[in-house]
Formats: C-alpha cells, structure tokens, sequence
C-alpha cells in the first residue's frame, strides 16, 4: 500500500480502496487491461475510415473508476498539474 500512498494525490483511504478493488495486480496482462477494468477505456467507433472517440465505457469497476477521477482531480489541484 505504501508505494500506492506515494502517488501525487493518493491518500491512505483512496490507496487502500485501488487495492482492495484492483485485488492481484498479477492476474492482469497490461497496463491495457488494468484500465478496462477501471472502466477507463475510451470508445472507439469505426465507419468506412472514419474513427470516432467516444466517452469512457464506464463497464468496469464503479467504485474503483470513482475513485481514480477523485484522485485526479485532487493531483491536478495540488500539483498544478494540466489534463
């Protein structure tokens, strides 16, 4: 838990929730699977050559996807950082 809590905006209710929701990091192949299971992945639409992005696909876990967004926003606020 300890290398989760290091992470700019991670505190030890938001590091303990990621693991307990992500639980064996092991079983994932890539860091592509990780963020399926978050619900992070981007729709992709293609039509006769034409891509199109859509929102997340928000199919994963809510609680973890949740949790991920506040984080973001709570770094994004304390570092300066820019999305």
């Amino acid at each position: 838990m300890e290398v989760v809590c290091f992470v700019s905006g991670v505190g030890k209710l938001s590091g303990v929730t990621i693991l307990a929701e992500l639980g064996d990091v092991g079983r994932f192949d890539s860091d592509k699977a990780v963020v399926s299971w978050c619900g992070l992945a981007p729709c992709v639409y293609q039509s006769a050559g034409v891509t199109r992005l859509g929102h997340i696909t928000k199919r994963g876990s809510r609680w973890l996807r949740r949790v991920l967004v506040e984080v973001v926003h709570s770094a994004v606020r304390s570092d300066g950082l820019s999305v």
